[in-house]
């Protein structure tokens, strides 16, 4: 081979390995990012739990209540629809609190970070579901 075809191949190597460094640099950047915008907002997370467990409690307890009285034959149809107002409120108020959340977050993040930060959130809800 010629001194300029091993030249031409060292160059597009070169190039091929520089571009492939800058890309490993940038995921390392963007996962520290992602890693310290996570634990900003650790404590909005921590709070809107503290609000929402409870909802969350009395909503699955109102569920189980309600699939209860449904499997009742002794209870009529309009209790069982008082039952099943009282758990659509109860999810109604739960959701109500996560949508404040989420205003309060868009508050403190830019657009682009509230983004990045939901699609986080639904990734590692849906690993936590397998």
């Amino acid at each position: 081979m010629s001194k300029k075809i091993i030249l031409i191949l060292l160059m597009i190597s070169l190039a091929f390995n520089i571009a492939v460094f800058l890309k490993i640099g940038m995921h390392i950047a963007e996962n520290k990012m992602n890693c310290e915008m996570m634990e900003g907002c650790d404590s909005i997370q921590q709070n809107v739990m503290e609000k929402i467990l409870p909802l969350r409690k009395d909503f699955h307890k109102s569920r189980r209540n309600f699939m209860q009285m449904v499997i009742n034959p002794q209870i009529s149809d309009e209790e069982i629809l008082r039952k099943l107002d009282e758990m659509l409120n109860i999810q109604i108020e739960m959701e109500r609190k996560l949508g404040e959340n989420i205003i309060e977050m868009r508050k403190e993040m830019s657009s682009s970070e509230l983004r990045k930060f939901l699609r986080m959130r639904k990734n590692r809800e849906m690993r936590m579901k397998k």
